[in-house]
């Protein structure tokens, strides 16, 4: 969250939005790191269903529309997002940039591009079997691990516009 956070303020974004489910784990210290470097960014804490999800993003879509930026705690959000605003009639990355979290298919295969944080999903799959393997042999363990990630700048993100106010 935080190199994401980052790279929206060296764009100029200050109205940000991160969007998740939940204000738990990973997705908390996303929007934690996030907020760390963007004060002003609010959590839009979504439904789970993703049926009421669609509904929620239609009936919150003046909210949405006053950000210059949205960051989703995962790709597959970061996408449907991308969706919405689209059929808002709105312009990625030229009125509203979107960035998501895990470098997953999906970001590739958007249009335009989703500008996406990347995590080592092998490392990430070895770790957690070798966690699962000392739980289970009930060895001392560490059960928080922290894998780096990297910021992968794609088209979904642009320079704030010099328009005033919200778009």
């Amino acid at each position: 969250g935080r190199q994401m956070g980052e790279y929206f303020k060296r764009l100029g974004h200050r109205k940000v939005l991160c969007v998740s489910d939940n204000d738990e784990c990973m997705d908390h210290l996303r929007f934690e790191g996030f907020h760390d470097v963007l004060p002003e960014a609010e959590l839009f804490i979504v439904p789970m269903q993703k049926e009421e999800r669609q509904e929620y993003y239609k009936k919150k879509a003046d909210y949405i529309r006053s950000f210059t930026a949205v960051f989703a705690v995962s790709d597959c959000y970061a996408v449907e997002i991308l969706h919405f605003l689209a059929a808002e009639g709105l312009s990625v990355p030229e009125q509203i940039s979107v960035g998501g979290f895990d470098d997953s298919m999906l970001s590739r295969q958007t249009h335009p591009l989703l500008t996406t944080i990347c995590q080592d999903h092998q490392k990430r799959a070895v770790l957690a079997i070798e966690l699962l393997q000392k739980l289970r042999r009930k060895e001392d363990t560490e059960l928080c691990y922290v894998l780096p990630v990297k910021l992968l700048e794609r088209e979904s993100t642009a320079t704030k516009s010099t328009k005033s106010g919200p778009y």
